[in-house]
């Protein structure tokens, strides 16, 4: 790339077409992750007019190209995963605790002092 293109790639702004075209995001899903974080912010110039300096979405799609996502999941599929993993490591204790007679009557007696 030119030296003239590269200095012009720092200083131009982009509009959310723009954005939309050159990322292939949905502006849905690049609002959540940009609330989140996880994507460019940008900002306003006035009133009604956003943007995103294309350097930093340049940079951004660099990053990802360079550590793409494993597995991309909805923050309510991300909490049900969480949740399963969780009762998986809670059903695998259960099974260590039961497979020795004297942890499990131990339990067994903590479980009926409550009663």
């Amino acid at each position: 790339m030119s030296e003239f293109l590269n200095e012009l790639r720092n200083v131009k702004l982009i509009r959310r077409p723009e954005l939309r075209e050159i990322t292939q995001v949905p502006d849905s899903t690049w609002d959540v992750w940009e609330k989140n974080g996880n994507a460019p912010k940008g900002f306003l110039l006035g009133p009604r007019l956003k943007v995103w300096r294309l350097s930093e979405v340049a940079e951004w799609i660099d990053q990802r190209a360079a550590n793409p996502v494993k597995e991309a999941y909805s923050p309510g599929r991300a909490k049900q995963i969480e949740r399963q993993k969780e009762s998986d490591a809670t059903q695998k204790l259960a099974a260590q605790i039961l497979a020795k007679p004297e942890l499990a009557a131990r339990v067994a007696a903590l479980l009926g002092a409550d009663k």
